[in-house]
């Protein structure tokens, strides 16, 4: 099954914006359906030295849930999308 790297928007781009990773580093990921459904079998738990955000984007979903839509957290903050 194709995978695609998750969307991830943790990482500032501009500056003076906020670092959404800061404090979250040992949350786990999860997916949830556009319903708010979480995704069991897409949880991964925080790495032992904690998330990075290279780590994160490399986070790879299934091609299907790209086609039905998905959002992303850690812990219980939106981080990213397939919608973006």
């Amino acid at each position: 099954m194709e995978k695609i790297p998750a969307h991830i928007v943790t990482r500032p781009k501009n500056e003076g914006e906020q670092d959404l990773l800061l404090g979250r580093e040992y949350e786990q990921f999860t997916v949830k359906d556009l319903n708010g459904n979480r995704l069991d079998d897409l949880t991964v738990q925080a790495p032992v030295n904690g998330w990075t955000h290279d780590g994160l984007e490399a986070i790879e979903i299934p091609l299907d849930h790209y086609e039905n839509g998905c959002d992303f957290y850690l812990g219980d903050n939106w981080v990213g999308s397939t919608e973006l």
